[in-house]
Parts: C-alpha cells; sequence; structure tokens
C-alpha cells in the first residue's frame, strides 16, 4: 500500500542518514512475499510469535546484500540500531533510549551524523548515552562523568558537571 512504500522509505532515508550516507545507493530494502516462497523459512507459532525477521544490508558500494549478523562491523550494527530505534520512538512514543557505546568503531563525519540523529530523536524521548566521542558528548544537554577505579574494590564515581567541568572532560576525551 501507499502506507507501507512510504514507511519504508522513511526507514530508508533515516538508515542513510544515520550511516553517515555511505553506501546510500546500495542499501535496499527488500519485501518477502507470498510469491517468494523458496525464501521463507517454516516457523512454529510460540510465545515471541511466528516472525522470522534477517535484516540483509550492502555497506560497500557493488557489494551484494548479506546479513547483517554477518557482514556488519560494530559501529555499523549500532547505527542500524539507532536508525530502527528512532523509527520505533516516532511509532511507540517510547519515553527513554538508552544507547550503550553506539560510537564503536566509528569517528569524523559519521560520528556527527550519529550525534545528530540523537539529537533528533531526543526531541521525542530521553536519552541515555554511554559514549566516548566528543563530538557526541558536545551535543549532549546534560554531561555525567563515570570514572571507574580498582584497587582492592572495583569503586565507581559518578559526577554531573558543570560547563566548566564539561570542556575539561571533553579535552581529556
Amino acid at each position: 500500500t501507499d502506507d507501507q512504500h512510504t514507511s519504508k522509505n522513511e526507514l530508508l532515508d533515516r538508515i542513510v542518514m544515520t550511516l553517515g550516507g555511505r553506501a546510500a545507493e546500495e542499501i535496499i530494502i527488500q519485501d518477502i512475499t507470498a510469491g517468494a516462497s523458496q525464501d521463507i523459512k517454516q516457523v512454529s507459532k510460540n510465545e515471541l510469535g511466528i516472525d522470522n525477521v534477517e535484516f540483509m544490508i550492502s555497506t560497500n558500494k557493488n557489494q551484494d546484500l548479506a546479513s547483517l549478523s554477518k557482514v556488519a562491523s560494530g559501529g555499523e550494527i549500532s547505527r542500524v540500531m539507532l536508525a530502527l530505534k528512532t523509527i520505533f520512538a516516532l511509532v511507540d512514543r517510547v519515553q527513554t533510549v538508552v544507547f550503550d557505546e553506539i560510537d564503536t568503531g566509528i569517528s569524523g563525519i559519521t560520528s556527527n551524523a550519529v550525534a545528530n540523529s540523537m539529537i533528533e530523536l531526543a526531541g521525542l524521548s530521553q536519552i541515555i548515552c554511554i559514549t566516548h566521542q566528543p563530538i557526541i558528548c558536545a551535543k549532549a544537554n546534560n554531561f555525567i562523568w563515570i570514572t571507574k577505579t580498582h584497587s582492592e574494590d572495583t569503586n565507581i564515581k559518578i559526577e554531573i558537571l558543570d560547563d566548566n567541568k564539561r570542556l575539561e572532560a571533553l579535552a581529556q576525551l
């Protein structure tokens, strides 16, 4: 239907933006329809439902689609999850979204694209993001610095930073 087509295009646009525009022309969302029965695996209904979904992605130009779980780096998987969580937050109105080290394996332009996507999502939901990227940290409204020390015991210190300490922390990153 037209609504499904629009949703697919929105999802595609979101993934391309979150991936920083890389390989945009190679990202394809494919339908599995009743007519493509050779591609459909029979699944028994259980407490989790009946769906069996596999995300296919091409992360580089001229590369065939392959299973996301087999070909994507940790950073690519994180960014696809950011795109999907953003879409789910739009639909489900989730109050809080947590990202734990979504910056794995990224830097520069891609870090900036991820930060901008999180800013957009923050207009809808509270974002809690654990990150080591100064680009991402610099765009946050609130900054909590967490340090861990090891002696006989492991000690964790949590500090809400003011503007001056925030600049020091960003420089340290």
